[in-house]
């Protein structure tokens, strides 16, 4: 039974990283869970520890930055202060329930966020004319990763090790979440697509 859910499990994993992007009709749904699946792909090729998703994190934050981009028209780190008490509280909440965490709350301290940022057109000049950034979930948060590290500030956000705290206490694990949406560019009006990716550092007192 167990190898028949893990191959269910397989099968529908492959089968959305695989879908083939209908442009008029985008799912974000998909594409930040995607992000997410191939984040952890990378990070993992690399030997680096891979991310627990939160939804708390993903609502609160993730989804909040992309939706600022998309309606200021452009690449940057909205502030998100007024945001951090309540995203921290309830994703304590969820990691202890979701993880069967024997600890209390105040046991838990999560330190971040960090984050990374980019926006890409949705069409890019190539042999014939235009073409679309991406054919499928799977090609697009490839393709997003491979763009963040060709910055080294965000390469190096993307692969911190996310170990121990220089002060002694115990890193637990790390957590992220993704948001995709479609937007506008600000001087062309062109459709682009705006991504954020998100980490925290959860480690116990």
């Amino acid at each position: 039974m167990k190898k028949l859910i893990t191959l269910l499990i397989t099968i529908v994993s492959l089968t959305v990283n695989s879908q083939v992007i209908d442009w008029d009709n985008f799912d974000s749904e998909i594409a930040d869970k995607v992000l997410l699946v191939e984040m952890n792909k990378f990070r993992d090729s690399l030997g680096l520890s891979t991310f627990v998703y939160s939804q708390s994190l993903h609502d609160n934050l993730s989804t909040y930055t992309t939706d600022q981009m998309v309606k200021e028209r452009k690449t940057h780190h909205p502030n998100k202060n007024h945001l951090l008490e309540k995203t921290n509280r309830e994703m304590k909440k969820e990691l202890i329930s979701k993880l069967n965490l024997k600890l209390a709350e105040w046991k838990i301290k999560l330190f971040g966020p960090y984050e990374v940022c980019v926006a890409a057109f949705v069409q890019l000049h190539g042999e014939g004319g235009l073409r679309y950034h991406s054919k499928t979930y799977n090609q697009l948060a490839k393709n997003l990763i491979k763009h963040w590290c060709t910055s080294k500030p965000h390469y190096k956000t993307l692969t911190d090790p996310f170990g121990d705290m220089s002060s002694g206490q115990k890193t637990l694990f790390s957590v992220g979440s993704a948001s995709i949406q479609l937007g506008k560019c600000g001087y062309s009006g062109y459709d682009k697509i705006y991504a954020t990716f998100q980490m925290y550092k959860v480690y116990e007192y």
